[in-house]
């Protein structure tokens, strides 16, 4: 398994690659096998920001979001981009996530996700 500091870059380094809206100052952590994207410090959920879980070769999407404002410019896709080039080089096979809730587009996120590509398991 890759090591702690070694994932905080390469979450750094997807993130630059692939969401044209990451900056440096904002926050990466990671802690053990949790690895969290903030773009500000605080523990409310309408910033953008995503949580992953990471066990053997499967990376769990547990929360991911989009700012009201970046919505609907084709950033949210470049953010889950990330979250899967991150796993990739991680060495995780696949990223499994929970497609519960809403997209701002009033269409469910589990349709959202499968119009993208996503298959069901």
């Amino acid at each position: 398994m890759i090591g702690v500091s070694d994932l905080e870059k390469l979450a750094r380094s997807c993130l630059t690659k692939l969401f044209p809206l990451f900056r440096e100052e904002h926050f990466v952590r990671v802690h053990h096998n949790h690895v969290g994207y903030r773009t500000i410090n605080a523990e409310r959920f309408n910033y953008t920001h995503f949580d992953l879980q990471l066990e053997g070769d499967v990376c769990y999407l547990l929360t991911i979001n989009l700012e009201k404002e970046e919505r609907g410019k084709g950033n949210g896709w470049k953010l889950y981009e990330s979250v899967h080039e991150f796993a990739r080089q991680a060495g995780c096979k696949c990223v499994r996530l929970t497609p519960s809730g809403w997209t701002s587009a009033k269409e469910t996120r589990r349709s959202y996700l499968l119009r993208r590509g996503y298959v069901p398991f």
